[in-house]
């Protein structure tokens, strides 16, 4: 055999059967469960703890002049918890997040710098950094407020949800796959774009100069939905709400079809 084709033939052989071969092995370790999960980047990176026993959830972005982001992402969950990525090394020089209980009250904030100086200098070197997400594992979703934060429940929830939206907060519920229009301005795509069935409960909603979406395949049996002329409310395709209470400001309609228009109707004031 010439040497050319040995190259080709050994060239074909990597490209093809190594990564079948590493395919098969790899789904044997995973039918056998010999294999441990693990956090990326890196565990170091990430902070996270366990959240003891309270009544109520307050979640406050403490925001850089910027306007930058707080994210929520909630997790229906029978033991509190909480996740977020932090690759400061302890300097804060940006921002930082705080999870703490006071008076049965469990506080969740991000925090940024208020030095006129320290704005300047780390405004660009940290950009990255612009947006924050948390992950909160929580067994109760019944008193939550949140403030200049995005909230995002995109699983299936049988207990009570109970949020109070404040200052331009959005709440989103399942899956989010189109842009909504808030305040003037486009609501970023941060949810799921999975067609995944989201099934909810009882939820109630008081939105202040807020938003809420109601994501595609989301059904909710039992809604008490509130929000003042400055709010946004939005149902996208397939979202199904058995019943419907509430009072709701008609400047705040947006992005509702006709059939949902109707049932809205009556809340109107």
């Amino acid at each position: 055999m010439k040497t050319s084709n040995k190259l080709l033939l050994g060239f074909l052989i990597v490209v093809f059967l190594v990564p079948l071969f590493t395919s098969f092995a790899l789904r044997s370790v995973v039918k056998q469960g010999k294999y441990t999960i693990g956090l990326y980047p890196s565990e170091e990176s990430f902070q996270q703890g366990s959240i003891g026993n309270y009544k109520a959830v307050k979640i406050i972005n403490h925001p850089f002049p910027d306007g930058y982001d707080f994210i929520c992402t909630i997790h229906p969950s029978s033991s509190g918890k909480y996740l977020f990525y932090d690759d400061s090394n302890g300097e804060g020089l940006f921002d930082s997040i705080g999870v703490d209980i006071k008076n049965d009250t469990l506080y969740i904030q991000r925090f940024t710098v208020h030095s006129p100086g320290m704005q300047a200098a780390h405004k660009n070197d940290v950009a990255w950094m612009a947006i924050r997400n948390v992950d909160l594992f929580l067994p109760s979703l019944d008193n939550i407020t949140a403030e200049r934060t995005e909230i995002k429940i995109d699983s299936s929830a049988n207990t009570s949800i109970n949020i109070n939206l404040n200052d331009n907060s959005l709440l989103g519920l399942g899956n989010i796959k189109q842009e909504i229009i808030a305040y003037g301005s486009p609501i970023q795509n941060n949810f799921d774009n999975s067609n995944t069935e989201s099934n909810f409960k009882n939820i109630t909603v008081n939105a202040v100069h807020s938003s809420v979406i109601f994501g595609t395949n989301v059904s909710v049996d039992n809604l008490w939905l509130y929000a003042d002329s400055k709010s946004k409310i939005a149902f996208l395709d397939s979202c199904n709400v058995h019943t419907l209470n509430g009072s709701i400001d008609k400047q705040s309609i947006n992005n509702v079809d006709s059939t949902m228009i109707k049932r809205l109707m009556p809340l109107l004031k």
